[in-house]
């Protein structure tokens, strides 16, 4: 069972897949499905993964193989050993696949399992504690399966808590400009010289007198009329 076919079976059991697990990752109906999961989990808007999307969503395959294995129906010995192998595995027990052929190393994963619960050693189990078995591993799946899926939850929170955080500055408030204090006044010790051949000392006041009956450019001097005497 490839990734891919993981991915696959955790949409179709999610409800966003109802094409042939096929492996086809990049086909039309399944980037169909994972853009219909990121929308309904807030994760985004495109038919694309992210790292730990993919991650998620193939281990959420590989429960969901499992918990389709511990609930097959059949009591013949490959479906009970398949049966068994997936619930060892579940417990971390057994590392093997699953064939349901019983070898050495799934009777080594009973041994063992038998030990840790305080059962009498042996490398089979009878109805009573293959049932027990089945039990206890279907209530760790079953945690396993509402975790995924919360994990996948918490990723749409993260994303649109970034999305959120991300606000265009054109969709932001106006911002209100301050006037500054105005600049005191440099209480400064430079003195302007004058120009060279000009006097610093003010006018005389007869100076300025006449300048201030002086006519300006809009008025006209008046002529004063010239009195003429005879010569002598």
């Amino acid at each position: 069972m490839t990734d891919e076919k993981k991915i696959q079976i955790a949409l179709q059991n999610l409800g966003f897949y109802r094409g042939p697990i096929d492996g086809q990752i990049n086909a039309y109906g399944t980037r169909t499905a994972i853009r219909e999961l990121n929308r309904a989990y807030e994760i985004g808007d495109t038919p694309s993964m992210s790292p730990q999307e993919r991650d998620a969503l193939v281990y959420l395959g590989t429960l969901l193989l499992f918990d389709r294995n511990l609930n097959a129906p059949g009591t013949d010995r490959r479906t009970r050993t398949r049966r068994i192998q997936t619930a060892l595995k579940i417990l971390g027990f057994y590392n093997g696949k699953l064939d349901g052929s019983s070898g050495p190393m799934t009777r080594r994963a009973i041994a063992n399992y038998r030990a840790a619960y305080g059962l009498a050693p042996s490398t089979r189990l009878n109805f009573d504690e293959e049932y027990q078995l089945i039990s206890t591993a279907k209530t760790a799946n079953d945690r396993n399966l509402n975790d995924t899926v919360a994990s996948l939850k918490r990723l749409g929170a993260s994303q649109r808590t970034q999305r959120t955080n991300a606000v265009p500055m054109m969709n932001r408030g106006p911002v209100i400009l301050q006037p500054s204090a105005p600049a005191r006044p440099v209480q400064g010790t430079i003195v302007q010289q004058a120009p060279a051949g000009y006097s610093q000392t003010p006018p005389p006041a007869e100076n300025s007198a006449a300048l201030q009956n002086a006519p300006t450019k809009k008025e006209k001097a008046v002529p004063q009329p010239v009195e003429l005497t005879p010569a002598q």
